[in-house]
């Protein structure tokens, strides 16, 4: 059998071409039998089922390719023939070192669920997709249609190429697995392709940027610190948490509600909590999430992944994250923002929709932007007059929720958010003392409490007092620990079990039960389970030891199943006895119900029945 690929004709790797692609051409120039031969011959595995974008034994397929190889090793085939680049910057250190031992040498039936595809919910099962004109323009310039590694990536629906959607070809053979699909030639079809949405398109240059960057695996702390400080320059956050809502309403207006997006449902998922992966993102760096999610924060806050990439290079060297929100916010906005966006943001001409509109931001980061400048923002006397903003502002003071407030006074939740941002200092003041007040009141509720519930425990005073208890819990738990410290609930010790009596009043239970049953033509086998059973007594089998007199008087009064069946033939006489029935073997038989018709049963059938006629008994 042939085991190298050094005397096959190895094809030319085509640019940005599949290694998908490549060894599905080198198995058809060279006729190398089924398809469970190819994979013998190419990794060394009959049973293997090729992977489109991710496939697995590569260090085989680059030994047996040997000098024929386009690559000049296993790392660089990764690198340049599959999309493993394009997932490795967001994977954590443990899980890339186990991914790449994976590809490297194969067992990856669990691939995709070790690197979190499958839990991500993107679909983990790729679809072969094409362009027309890529297409045609490869059998032009090569001869040959081939399938490139940028239409494959995930949610990428358009072409970097010629701008046109991209067609779905197929999945993997649902009849044989094996098979490597080749790409279609689509000179002999008439199909043309649609110009893409431009979003479309720039997701797909963002992502193709991505594969082609080869980044390493990030640290997540490192990856966070990125992303905080650019939130912070774009004023979404503020010292170390970041507003989640306007980010989330943000990025929904830059990307137009993800109009045309293939995972549209999935990115604005869910209806409670929209786009919930961003907050992941930020505040949850270690959690595994899809490539698809990292690339749409990158797209929005850096644009392209090379201003991405130098962020990340800036904050390798040590620069500062999160304390950078400590510095005067207009400073910070004129020396980082770029000259055209801070062009239009100065000029007052421009209202700030207009403005918004010029940027591609919200209205709402435009007027926080503007505020951080010191520039002052225009009242609108038609919706939002000094009349209209006392009682906001004095909820907001009160500490009722935004949504609350969004409601009541009939305007905007954005309006509130940005309101609450502008009077931070009188807002914070005000809570400082709401939560002072609540904190004195709580403690005094949770003394009288204890005070009341002494001597009954720990668990009687929560009970009493579940919600102070859980408020405590969660805002003052080391007090809360010190003045519980000392309740301790009575321990009430079982009174000693009299076994003798126990033994006395179940054998006179189960003897009545028995004499009962025994009255009764129509009853059950007396077995040890029936009796035990009716004493509804749980311990009697793990205690029956303890129990003599009702241990020999169950081994006395169980039935067995033949003195049972014998019960059931004297009941079906007495049966045909009272309807004047003659007394024959097949009546008896078919009244008892017995299945496994002896002899014995037989012959006591007969001896009871001439007993009967004969007037004995």
């Amino acid at each position: 059998m042939l085991t190298s690929l050094s005397i096959c004709h190895v094809p030319n790797l085509l640019p940005d071409e599949l290694l998908y692609s490549l060894i599905g051409r080198l198995g058809a120039i060279n006729a190398l039998g089924t398809p469970k031969a190819r994979m013998e011959l190419f990794f060394g595995e009959s049973n293997l089922i090729p992977s489109v974008d991710l496939p697995t034994g590569l260090d085989t397929l680059q030994r047996r390719l040997g000098i024929n190889s386009p690559w000049c090793s296993t790392a660089d085939l990764i690198d340049n023939g599959t999309i493993y680049p394009y997932h490795r910057p967001f994977l954590t250190g443990e899980r890339q070192r186990t991914v790449e031992k994976i590809l490297f040498y194969g067992g990856g039936n669990r691939l995709k669920t070790i690197m979190g595809r499958v839990a991500n919910r993107f679909g983990a099962a790729p679809i072969l997709r094409y362009c027309s004109a890529c297409s045609e323009s490869d059998i032009a310039n090569f001869g040959v249609p081939y399938w490139h590694r940028s239409h494959q990536l995930p949610g990428v629906s358009s072409c970097i190429f010629h701008g046109l959607d991209l067609f779905d070809y197929a999945a993997t053979s649902p009849v044989d697995k094996q098979r490597l699909i080749l790409a279609p030639a689509l000179n002999m079809l008439s199909q043309r392709g649609i110009n893409s949405d431009p979003q479309q398109k720039d997701f797909a240059v963002l992502s193709n940027d991505l594969l082609n960057a080869r980044l390493p695996a990030l640290e997540a702390e490192h990856r966070q610190r990125v992303f905080f400080s650019e939130l912070i320059k774009l004023g979404f956050g503020r010292k170390s948490s970041v507003d989640h809502l306007a980010l989330s309403i943000a990025v929904r207006e830059h990307y137009h509600d993800f109009a045309g997006f293939i995972h549209r449902e999935r990115l604005l998922s869910t209806e409670l909590t929209p786009l919930c992966w961003l907050r992941a993102l930020v505040d949850r760096p270690s959690r595994s999430l899809h490539p698809v999610c990292y690339l749409l924060l990158i797209g929005f806050l850096f644009k392209t992944v090379n201003k991405f990439i130098e962020a990340v290079a800036h904050h390798e060297v040590g620069q500062p994250s999160s304390a950078t929100a400590k510095v005067d916010s207009s400073h910070k906005l004129t020396t980082s923002v770029p000259e055209p966006t801070l062009h239009a943001l100065l000029n007052t001409q421009f209202s700030c929709r207009k403005a918004a509109r010029e940027l591609g931001l919200s209205v709402t980061t435009v007027v926080k932007q503007r505020q951080a400048l010191g520039i002052t923002i225009s009242e609108r006397p038609k919706y939002l007059n000094s009349t209209r903003l006392a009682p906001i502002i004095r909820d907001l003071k009160e500490g009722v929720l935004p949504q609350k407030i969004a409601s009541i006074h009939h305007v905007s939740l954005s309006t509130v958010y940005r309101l609450r941002a502008q009077f931070s200092a009188e807002t914070q003041a005000c809570a400082g003392r709401r939560y002072a007040a609540e904190l004195k009141s709580r403690r005094t509720h949770w003394m009288q409490i204890i005070k009341a519930q002494q001597l009954n425990g720990l668990k009687a005073a929560r009970s009493a007092a579940a919600s102070t208890y859980t408020w405590l819990y969660r805002h003052d738990r080391e007090w809360l620990h010190e003045k519980s410290r000392h309740l301790h609930s009575q321990r009430v010790p079982n009174p000693r079990v009299n076994w003798q009596e126990r033994d006395s009043r179940l054998s006179h239970a189960v003897s009545d039960y028995v004499k009962k049953l025994m009255s009764q033509h129509e009853r059950p086998r007396i077995s040890r389970t029936l009796m035990t059973h009716h004493l509804d007594d749980k311990l009697i089998r793990a205690n029956i030891d303890r129990l003599p007199r009702l241990q020999r008087l169950l081994e006395c009064l169980e039935e067995t199943p033949l003195a049972y069946q014998l019960f059931r033939i004297d009941c079906a006489i007495a049966r045909l006895a009272e309807k004047s029935l003659p007394l024959v073997e097949w009546r008896i038989r078919r009244f008892a119900g017995i299945r496994r018709w002896t002899e014995t049963h037989a012959a006591y059938a007969a001896c009871k029945a001439e007993n009967i006629e004969n007037g004995t008994t």
